[in-house]
């Protein structure tokens, strides 16, 4: 009250201009008390409304325009009133013990009377607001992590130039594991951030081997804004929220790694068709025969690398240090490159590995052990090509230092198909499972060693980073597929039995 009646009284005292002068340095030291005592009060609101907004954006929600500018205001006022506050007491110690007076005085309490209304007003609009944050619209397109990959480009102008016939609706992209198939498809996903395009929404989605209806329309859910209880179990509601949204809207869903026919009514995509949404599918799987089934109007395979394709995608990941380390090593080099067979996942995987060999020994005794590499037992899925890839990560596999690093690494093929793994949450389970001890209950240092083993294995290329930041890791499904076959001894003895999202209560018959 006393700052409000501080400012009517200054206001009252300019009706008369007589009296302007000796209005505004009369109580210049109380105003500027008073102007203090304001911004401390300002603060306080301000530290409650920011409060407010961490919280909110916390729950991925959005700081509203009107609070967003009513902060920057209050900062430059904050700003101001300190600088007004020093130079108050610079001019008190030039006029001693006496009262600012004449034209510097009539000006600085012009200046402090402005700031006393100015600080009302931001304290009373602070006061007023009854929301803070938002729920923001989604994002029309989410950039997905990508690496570059050789041999994909006439690929991807292949199936950019199908996206602008009207007849092309649902487009299929097949091949082997490991094969860029992904990679190429997010690169597509990617494009469509450069370029300027008619789609209201590009979305992403991970099918899996292990076909979940529910997951996939919370992915698709959540990118359209939809969200449903908990304990929503029917898949029809959901199929007619997310039914409802796309077809008003022209949009592109991007489906990676299918393994057998998605209904696309029962997750509630609407059909594409030339009449209606002029909406695109496109789609990966390592089975041309899906293709036909998911009615695609195109189909393109995606073939191994090409003999100098596959070469500088070795040497950059064996690097020039390690290659030129020798003489030898560029004719060996040649020899490992041919044995991936244009393979990219093994090519990464094999390169990163070769990169510590320092000896032409080394070099020679792997190409040995790639040549007389035995196909795996049968896997449900694979085929001879499928074989070959799980042989040659293998390498990488019988490379990594120690059991312990091994026995963390096949841990990891516990969890579900491309499910994203937390790290702190993984380095739990590794020391449950008294793979990372022997520090004498040295908490610290044995989790510093898991995060030293995750290093290891996304150096190996073995693990990479998950879906939903740096703090996760996951198994691409060709390495989950090697896993499994090793932990259980080449598929010669049932000594594992990986069977997640069953909710089984009893092992089956094996």
């Amino acid at each position: 009250m006393e700052i409000v009646s501080a400012v009517i009284s200054i206001v009252s005292c300019l009706w008369g201009p007589t009296n302007l002068r000796k209005c505004y340095t009369i109580n210049l030291q109380e105003n500027v008390d008073l102007l203090k005592e304001a911004m401390d009060d300002l603060k306080s609101i301000r530290n409650d409304v920011k409060s407010k907004v961490d919280a909110a954006e916390q729950k991925l929600l959005k700081c509203t325009d009107q609070v967003q500018r009513w902060l920057q205001k209050v900062e430059t006022t904050e700003r101001q009133v300190n600088g007004t506050e020093v130079e108050f007491r610079q001019m008190a110690r030039c006029f001693g013990n006496c009262r600012p007076n004449g034209w510097s005085g009539y000006k600085l309490g012009k200046k402090v009377a402005k700031m006393l209304k100015d600080v009302a007003v931001l304290k009373i609009k602070g006061e007023s607001f009854s929301e803070v944050a938002y729920k923001p619209l989604p994002d029309a397109i989410e950039e997905m992590a990508s690496t570059s990959a050789l041999g994909v480009d006439l690929m991807f102008q292949k199936v950019l130039s199908w996206l602008s016939e009207d007849e092309v609706g649902i487009i299929g992209i097949f091949g082997m594991g490991g094969i860029v198939k992904t990679t190429l498809l997010k690169k597509i996903n990617n494009e469509f951030l450069e370029i300027t395009n008619e789609f209201d929404f590009v979305i992403w989605v991970v099918v899996s081997k292990e076909l979940n209806v529910e997951k996939i329309q919370k992915d698709i859910g959540k990118r359209l804004g939809l969200s449903w209880p908990e304990n929503e179990s029917n898949y029809q509601t959901r199929a007619h929220d997310i039914r409802k949204v796309l077809s008003r809207k022209k949009f592109m869903l991007l489906l990676d790694d299918i393994w057998e026919k998605l209904d696309l009514d029962m997750v509630g995509i609407p059909h594409p068709s030339k009449r209606k949404n002029m909406s695109k599918i496109i789609f990966t799987t390592r089975s041309e025969d899906i293709c036909c089934r998911m009615s695609a109007n195109k189909k393109v395979r995606v073939e191994c690398l090409m003999e100098q394709e596959a070469w500088d995608l070795f040497l950059w990941n064996v690097g020039e240090e390690a290659m030129n380390s020798h003489p030898e090593k560029p004719i060996l080099a040649k020899h490992i490159a041919k044995e991936c067979k244009g393979l990219p996942l093994a090519l990464i995987t094999i390169g990163r590995a070769m990169a510590c060999k320092k000896t032409p020994l080394e070099w020679k005794h792997a190409i040995s052990v790639l040549s007389m590499s035995k196909p795996p037992s049968e896997i449900s899925g694979m085929d001879d090509d499928d074989d070959d890839m799980i042989l040659h990560l293998k390498f990488s596999y019988d490379n990594l230092g120690g059991e312990q690093i091994k026995s963390c690494f096949l841990f990891c093929s516990l969890f579900p198909e491309d499910y994203s793994i937390g790290e702190e949450e993984l380095i739990d389970y590794w020391i449950g499972e008294g793979f990372l001890d022997g520090w004498d209950d040295d908490l610290d240092e044995v989790r510093n060693r898991g995060h030293n083993v995750i290093g290891i294995l996304k150096v190996a290329c073995l693990l990479e980073s998950g879906s939903y930041g740096i703090k996760t890791v996951k198994l691409h499904d060709v390495i989950r597929d090697m896993a499994i076959w090793i932990a259980s001894e080449g598929g010669k003895k049932k000594r594992h039995l990986v069977k997640v999202g069953d909710g089984l209560r009893h092992a089956p018959e094996v």
